[in-house]
């Protein structure tokens, strides 16, 4: 019997590992022809966005400071991305590697989250409603919400891991145990980056939040506000290291933070908190 099960958990593992590969070749084949930006099958095509990000990353690299040297309103976390991909393929290949990684992440966690509910099979014909509405949150490619995705998809999946649980067996859990980490680093890498593509973690957070306060495990509430904070110092505090050292600081603040938030969704628009109160609920219902 004990060697039946183990030979059932082999198969069940290795089925996995095929529909994981299958799902991530699909996901670099969709990048491969629909992100027009950054493709190798579109060498002429360059989008506006696109190309003014991979010309921050190329300035990162060449020594010159954004927000100081160069202008724009998303986070500098998103423009050292830029800076990495140009440092591990000069041009648009490092960029669309990036990408790739991206994507291979973002559909692993799809599919881990729809297991939850669904079967293995079914999991995977999710990829198909996933595609069709991505192609207009790809926008050409090399934007925020995709190359960010993971993060995303890793707090909606570890935050429906954690309310599955009992207080016990979320305490015993080494994911969930770790997820306020996790939480966190994606927190500052949205906060840094561009706030509102980070609705989902947000939306996620409040929801546990909420449940550990109604439920009371507040031994569950400090460790992971903890880790929480842990997990933004580790992206927070290289950060603002680099800009001060840069004599730039005040530059990158009053860009992201002052102008951005004046900017809100459009230039000629002033900030309105009904538009974050949306990106906050929709996510969260």
């Amino acid at each position: 019997m004990i060697l039946q099960q183990t030979d059932k958990t082999v198969k069940n593992k290795i089925y996995d590992l095929i529909l994981y590969a299958v799902a991530v070749t699909s996901g670099c084949i969709f990048l491969l022809v629909a992100s027009s930006w950054t493709s190798p099958l579109f060498k002429d095509a360059y989008g506006y966005d696109a190309a003014w990000y991979s010309t921050m990353g190329r300035a990162i690299v060449k020594g010159l400071t954004p927000y100081k040297d160069l202008f724009d309103l998303k986070g500098p976390v998103f423009f050292f991305y830029e800076a990495l991909g140009e440092l591990i393929i000069p041009g648009r290949g490092g960029i669309f590697l990036l990408q790739l990684i991206s994507m291979a992440v973002t559909v692993i966690f799809l599919i881990k989250i729809c297991r939850i509910y669904i079967s293995r099979r079914l999991s995977y014909l999710t990829l198909i409603l996933f595609f069709w509405p991505y192609v207009h949150l790809l926008w050409g490619g090399n934007t925020v919400e995709e190359l960010f995705m993971p993060f995303n998809m890793a707090a909606i999946y570890l935050g429906l891991l954690y309310l599955n649980k009992t207080e016990e067996e979320a305490a015993l859990s080494y994911e969930v145990k770790r997820a306020g980490l996790i939480y966190g680093i994606g927190a500052a890498v949205f906060a840094l980056s561009k706030l509102t593509v980070g609705a989902p973690l947000f939306a996620m957070t409040l929801l546990i939040l909420i449940v550990m306060i109604k439920e009371k495990r507040f031994i569950s509430l400090k460790n992971s506000v903890i880790w929480f904070f842990l997990g933004v110092l580790i992206i927070a505090v290289p950060t603002f290291a680099y800009f001060m050292m840069r004599d730039a600081l005040s530059d990158m603040i009053k860009a992201v933070f002052i102008l951005g938030f004046k900017r809100s969704t459009d230039y000629y628009i002033s900030f309105s908190s009904e538009w974050e109160r949306q990106l906050l609920i929709c996510p969260a219902a």
